[in-house]
This record gives C-alpha cells, structure tokens and sequence, in this order.
C-alpha cells in the first residue's frame, strides 16, 4: 500500500517583480545617493552599538534634535506607545530595562514644573555620537 502526501505550496506575495533575477537597478542615481548618505549618517550608532534598533536610534535622534522633553512627549511625536517609548529611554540611559549597563547616551531628571515628570537630555557620550552623525553627513555632503 503506496501512502500519497499532498504537499502544499508556499504562496509568495507578488511585490510586482518577476521572479527572474533583475539586471539592472530600478532606483536611479539620486536616490542611491540619498540611501548612502543615511547608511554614512548610521556609521556612527554602529560604534556605540553594532546592532542597535532603528527605533533606538530614531529615539536618539529625537532627543538630540530637542532634549528636555518628557518621555511621553517624545512617545507622542513618534507615534509609538508611551511604554515603549520609556523602554527605548531606558535601554539609551545609563542602567537599561533589565537594571544592566545601557548606552549611557541619555540621562533624565526631574521637571522642576512637574516633579511627576522627567525630562531627557543627551549625556556627554550622546552629545559626541550626535556630533559624530553631523560630521558624517557633513563629510559626506562635502564629497558629492
């Protein structure tokens, strides 16, 4: 007696590409630029943390380009949920969620208006790695 199995196929979203292999690149010049540019301006996280989260990293960011706001303020104009936000906070801080040495990259302290809220400022570390994306983009800039 011969057992037959049916083995279903895998269904493989179509993307609107064919599956043969392209030749050429569809992006034109300007925006491979564009993409070499930010993967310059992402060298500098890679050394502070070779596999940080690009939410990590857009936290940084958001925090460099206005320190002194509070946790859920930052939460806000990213869209995300204020706990994962704090997450992201804690994780850049100095101790991160798990109470083990974070990044050292942010540091909070209490809002002198609101003792119930903690504003969040770059650390001198976080200071260096935002100095560290500008020269890089201005390098980059430079040699186009």
């Amino acid at each position: 007696m011969t057992l037959h199995t049916h083995t279903p196929s895998i269904s493989r979203p179509n993307l609107g590409v064919s599956s043969r292999m392209v030749t050429r690149s569809t992006l034109n010049e300007e925006v491979r630029e564009a993409q070499r540019i930010l993967l310059t301006a992402l060298e500098p996280f890679k050394a502070v943390y070779s596999i940080m989260p690009l939410q990590q990293a857009s936290t940084f960011l958001m925090v460099a380009e206005e320190e002194g706001l509070g946790v859920g303020e930052y939460a806000r104009k990213a869209g995300a949920n204020p706990a994962v936000m704090t997450r992201h906070m804690l994780d850049l801080g100095e101790l991160n969620r798990r109470h083990e040495p974070g990044l050292g990259l942010v540091y909070t302290k209490p809002n002198p208006m609101n003792r119930r809220q903690h504003q969040v400022f770059l650390t001198p570390k976080g200071v260096a790695l935002a100095t560290a994306v500008y020269r890089a983009l201005a390098g980059r800039k430079s040699k186009s």
